[in-house]
């Protein structure tokens, strides 16, 4: 195994506008699932540590990442091609994300 690793994370993202009931439904269903031995399991496996973050959590986390990586991407990358990445008044994904309506349930 490598001595250095790449940071990286993941997440689920749910519409806005979903009902608290089914949020937590959701986030206990996750909750239970980073807690059983078959996913610490894979996890170990894959050299990677799982870290359960709840919806708040992870929103502020979400936030604070785009935030990072929309100023720092940038600079990596430099000159023109960082202005062609994103060009003002564009919506991060994030945003645009957050304003897709709820499926209507029959």
């Amino acid at each position: 195994r490598p001595a250095h690793g790449t940071p990286a994370w993941s997440g689920f993202f749910a519409p806005k506008g979903l009902p608290d009931d089914h949020r937590l439904l959701l986030e206990k269903a996750f909750r239970n699932g980073f807690e059983t031995d078959a996913w610490r399991k894979l996890c170990a496996e894959r050299g990677m540590e799982a870290l359960f973050l709840g919806s708040s959590e992870f929103e502020k986390f979400a936030v604070e990442q785009a935030q990072f990586f929309g100023a720092e991407i940038p600079n990596l990358v430099g000159g023109h091609q960082a202005r062609q990445l994103r060009s003002p008044g564009d919506e991060s994904p994030l945003a645009r994300f957050a304003r897709v309506p709820l499926p209507r349930t029959p």
